[in-house]
């Protein structure tokens, strides 16, 4: 599932078309999709039945809130971007995707024991990621990073 807030943003547009509000006319602000009925090309998109937000076939991204961890080895990361909204935006009724800009991402991670050193994994391909035994899987990452911090978090 792809679940996400967009803030209101929507604020009952088209609710009759896209069941944004509910009955009181109160603003949804958090949407969910299951990954198969979040991708949809242009036409698709514009349909009058589609939901209201969705993704085009190719990838650009992917976010996860988190990872499966049995033994709860992990810590949390906040990931957030230099931009929160798609500039320029794509005008209503319009085929063509917008040109892209680059986003700068700031991550941090939280919850560390000050002055222990810990190792930050990176991995490319979401089916490498274990699901314990971190360390001992190691080489599934493309890239491995010792961190650690007197405050108890590290940003970079």
């Amino acid at each position: 599932m792809i679940t996400f807030s967009d803030n209101g943003e929507t604020a009952c547009i088209n609710a009759e078309d896209h069941n944004v509000c509910d009955d009181t006319g109160v603003p949804q602000f958090v949407f969910s999709y299951s990954a198969g009925t979040f991708v949809r090309d242009r036409k698709a998109s514009n349909s009058k039945q589609a939901p209201l937000y969705s993704l085009p076939p190719k990838p650009f991204g992917i976010a996860h809130l988190g990872i499966v961890d049995k033994n709860k080895d992990t810590l949390p990361i906040t990931i957030t971007t230099s931009i929160v909204y798609e500039n320029p935006q794509i005008e209503e009724g319009e085929n063509a995707r917008p040109k892209a800009s680059s986003v700068t991402l700031n991550v941090s991670v939280s919850k560390l024991v000050p002055n222990v050193s810990y190792k930050l994994y990176k991995y490319d391909n979401e089916a490498k990621i274990p699901t314990s035994s971190f360390n001992l899987n190691a080489k599934n990452a493309i890239s491995v990073k010792s961190i650690s911090s007197a405050t108890g978090s590290y940003a970079f």
